[in-house]
């Protein structure tokens, strides 16, 4: 299982973008976000992200209760050096995916991280439509278009967003929708696939390579 920083209970993601963040992290060896191209605040589908966080983390907790530094630090240890293998775990699922279909059509802009980190380009997103909303003849018939033009053999529902849209664009541009919804706030409930955010990356990543025509290795990631 996944090493805990703390016992501490976990807070909520707020869906709510007016809030998002202005500056945005490094995303490790040496690979600065720029903000132009990477959308906030969706900075966990990147394992080098969540190990800087996992540090940032365990830095403030020593801050606050010292005496537990040394407790912080070395999970927080344990935590990069599991991220690590899981960032290294991504890239070699990818790299079965033909370059030219490392395309990403989603209903919701949240996966500049994930693309920006490994190889990926978004080219079709349309955001703020609740599970519950209905996709209005506009709305369908930009994503057909965006579907069209990037020319790849999926496109992808998030378990956050209406599946109907992403459904009735891809039947009408011709293409696949991806078996799984993508995990896009976090990790699931208790008991869940998705219980952790290691198990989330794992999963998302399977569901776009598989959907893309490459081949995943589930049962060789870091979990």
């Amino acid at each position: 299982m996944p090493t805990p920083l703390t016992d501490a209970p976990s807070h909520d993601h707020d869906h709510n973008h007016a809030h998002e963040a202005e500056a945005e992290p490094d995303h490790g060896c040496g690979q600065a976000a720029e903000a132009d191209q990477v959308p906030a605040p969706h900075i966990w589908h990147s394992a080098a992200n969540d190990a800087a966080i996992a540090t940032v983390i365990a830095d403030r907790l020593a801050q606050i209760n010292p005496g537990q530094a040394d407790r912080y630090s070395e999970n927080a240890d344990r935590l990069v050096a599991q991220f690590g293998q899981i960032d290294s775990w991504i890239r070699a699922q990818v790299a079965t995916v033909l370059a030219s279909q490392r395309k990403l059509v989603t209903t919701h802009e949240a996966f500049g991280y994930f693309a920006k980190a490994y190889g990926f380009e978004v080219k079709g997103a349309l955001s703020g439509l609740s599970t519950d909303a209905r996709p209005t003849p506009g709305d369908l018939t930009a994503l057909v278009e965006q579907v069209k033009a990037a020319q790849v053999p999926a496109g992808f529902a998030e378990d956050t967003t209406n599946p109907e849209l992403i459904e009735a664009a891809a039947k009408e541009a011709g293409v696949a929708v991806a078996k799984q919804p993508l995990r896009v706030e976090g990790p699931g409930g208790p008991g869940s696939e998705t219980e952790t955010v290691q198990a989330m990356l794992v999963a998302n990543t399977c569901t776009m390579v598989e959907a893309l025509s490459g081949r995943c290795d589930r049962a060789g990631a870091p979990l």
